[in-house]
């Protein structure tokens, strides 16, 4: 009888070490992006962040829309001269950011080169007037 239970409980603890093996390599391979989590996944919005990396920085939420400017009306209001009323906005075009300038007086630059309308990668620098924005994805 007891070499029965012994077997039983052998046979329970390579049972036991297969699942926790497979456990630890599901695991792994979550952690590498290697196989797709079925769990609800949280989802950071694209934000863009006004002086980035300073004591005074204020981050905002991308929408499918914003406006930057001057105007009281815009969705990011900058206070600097150098800003046209509507200068800039940036909007969602499918799963893409993009940052079209609005003919505005001194134009947009994005990562030091003035654009018309261009589309964001994550970390790229817009600069309007004085004022430098960082887009986050």
């Amino acid at each position: 009888m007891l070499n029965l239970i012994l077997y039983a409980l052998k046979f329970v603890f390579i049972l036991l070490l297969y699942v926790f093996i497979f456990a630890l390599i599901r695991s792994v391979l979550k952690d590498t992006k290697l196989i797709a989590d079925t769990g609800p996944e949280e989802v950071t919005p694209a934000r863009l962040v006004v002086n980035f990396g300073k004591n005074n920085s204020q981050s905002y939420a991308l929408t499918d829309k914003v406006i930057i400017g001057r105007s009281e009306a815009a969705d990011i209001q900058l206070d600097d001269n150098f800003i046209s009323f509507n200068h800039a906005r940036v909007y969602k075009q499918g799963s893409a950011y993009l940052v079209q300038d609005l003919k505005s007086t001194n134009g947009t630059l994005l990562n030091g080169k003035r654009i018309n309308k261009e589309a964001l990668n994550n970390g790229d620098e817009i600069t309007i007037g004085k004022i430098n924005l960082k887009f986050l994805q």
